[in-house]
């Protein structure tokens, strides 16, 4: 796609500029006003406002943080206020701090020294005291596409899209004429995931509209993720087993942002293809070919300290099972067990401290929502909570928790009890591929599942303890989701299964803290 010339330099103030430090770097600068500056074809052609002015003035910065800077940053464009002096720039940090404080980013940080950290690494406001500086900073900067006027058409007309979702497709698709907005399913941690058909308005590509991927999350989990896909996944995984991003259209903001990549057609979640007997293979092909890139890394690793209670620290956190979701622990009381998920929690990392583990770059959310199938191939998607450090079994610990104690929409309630059976039957040893015996013919689909995985695990050298150490991890970590990670279901029997599945994961959990304490 042609990139949109963003070269111009908006200056505001009348302190003068050395033009020469910017001529050298390919930009114009142009001076404007504060009107001029909410004008959207004057910001589509710049890459940053550049604030010059008299620090004995302030007035005129406190108007352009008032009315001018959300709208610079929604159109991609960096702030930077030129401050030479001590004074200066502790009064320009005042007005950063102040800004961001409005938009309650890190609002959640108790600590104003790591607060103050935090507002630092964010891109939109910089105090620069030299002109070459700030020429030197805009040069590298990408305020990413310009904001475009396409017609956005949801697929669902009942659905009425964030004004903030709006803007993001209207600068991720700014020269298209048109773009139909289907919402997807999932998404557990993001604001919204959607298929986006684009009609491009140059004709290049026939009248069929081009389908997009586009997930819109905050600021910072679309920064990590745009960082994952070029640091972990482009380099280590088949180009056609992952979705390819399009860094042209992504999209950041003061507040949020959009990652846009091509839509994977064609393929359909995991568990709905296992389900369908469309999949035989499929998890063998996951972990041995699209993932064996990033695992043969982690296999070759040697066993360290520490990184079982690290997975713990980042992954599970029972602590909010109790603090949130009070009634599923009063579930595992009813039944007889009488610890607390942060007692067994607590338990757990004890015996973790005494062996190692080999870590490495690992998924870190490979739940059965983020594999797709596609023919036999096994497409892996959402890289967000991609990780470098991690243990080797923790993505097939997920991704098997994830299926077992799952819920779709194909699911029958009334089967709950005999489900439980199954998942004792499947969990009296937690390693082994389970034997075919045909006395759970309803689940006889996921049963297929679970010993392909196992059997794919058994291959990768985890010794016992440590294996069930990071099951039973993961079951308290499913078990303290708010919700289906991948939706609410309209019919209350689902939400309710969902809920009780949830509880029963941390029954499961409590027996493997039990073996793990007899080993």
């Amino acid at each position: 796609m042609n990139v949109t010339n963003r070269s111009q330099v908006l200056v505001l103030g009348n302190y003068p500029v050395d033009r020469a430090s910017f001529d050298q770097r390919y930009l114009t600068l142009r001076q404007v006003t504060i009107e001029q500056l909410k004008d959207v074809t004057i910001t589509n052609t710049a890459s940053g406002v550049l604030l010059t002015i008299d620090p004995k003035k302030p007035t005129l910065v406190a108007s352009y943080f008032a009315s001018c800077f959300e709208k610079a940053s929604d159109a991609g464009l960096v702030t930077i206020i030129r401050a030479k002096d001590r004074p200066d720039r502790a009064q320009a940090y005042a007005f950063r701090n102040a800004a961001y404080r409005q938009a309650q980013l890190f609002s959640d940080v108790a600590d104003p020294i790591e607060r103050e950290k935090q507002f630092e690494s964010l891109p939109w406001i910089k105090v620069k005291p030299e002109d070459w500086e700030i020429a030197e900073h805009l040069a590298r900067f990408n305020p990413g596409p310009p904001i475009g006027s396409p017609e956005v058409v949801p697929y669902d007309r009942t659905d009425r899209l964030k004004p903030k979702f709006e803007l993001f497709f209207k600068r991720a698709f700014h020269n298209c004429n048109r773009v139909i907005i289907r919402r997807l399913k999932g998404g557990r941690t993001a604001e919204g995931t959607f298929c986006v058909f684009a009609n491009l308005d140059n004709g290049l590509y026939g009248p069929q509209p081009i389908p997009f991927f586009v997930k819109v999350d905050s600021y910072e989990m679309i920064s990590r993720e745009v960082y994952n896909y070029h640091e972990f996944v482009e380099p280590f995984i088949p180009f056609h087993l992952h979705p390819s991003i399009d860094a042209a259209r992504c999209v950041q903001t003061l507040t949020g942002g959009a990652l846009v990549c091509d839509f994977v057609e064609n393929a359909a979640p995991l568990r709905d293809a296992l389900r369908s007997n469309q999949a035989d293979g499929v998890i063998y092909a996951l972990f041995e070919v699209t993932l064996r890139g990033i695992r043969s890394h982690t296999q070759n690793s040697p066993k360290m300290q520490g990184v079982l209670e690290a997975f713990f620290d980042t992954r599970v956190r029972a602590r909010e099972i109790e603090e949130k979701h009070p009634t599923r622990v009063e579930k595992l009381r009813k039944r007889g067990m009488h610890r607390t998920p942060v007692e067994i929690e607590a338990s757990l990392r004890t015996h973790a401290t005494t062996i190692g583990a080999k870590q490495g770059l690992y998924h870190g959310d490979l739940h059965y929502s983020n594999v797709m199938v596609r023919y036999r191939d096994a497409i892996v998607i959402d890289f967000a909570s991609m990780q470098e450090f991690g243990p080797l079994y923790a993505d097939p610990a997920i991704l098997e928790v994830s299926l077992i104690f799952g819920t779709d929409g194909d699911d029958d309630p009334k089967l709950f009890d005999a489900w439980c059976g199954f998942v004792d039957s499947v969990y009296l040893d937690p390693l082994r591929p389970p034997l075919p015996r045909g006395d759970h013919p309803q689940f006889a689909w996921l049963h297929r599942a679970v010993r392909e995985l196992r059997q794919v695990i058994a291959g990768c050298g985890i010794e016992k303890k440590e294996a069930l150490i990071i099951l039973a991890g993961c079951m308290l970590r499913y078990a303290r989701n708010p919700k289906e990670p991948f939706r609410e279901f309209k019919d209350p029997a689902l939400n309710t299964l969902a809920e009780e599945r949830r509880a029963y994961a941390l029954e499961v959990a409590y027996r493997l803290c039990e073996q793990v304490e007899a080993l």
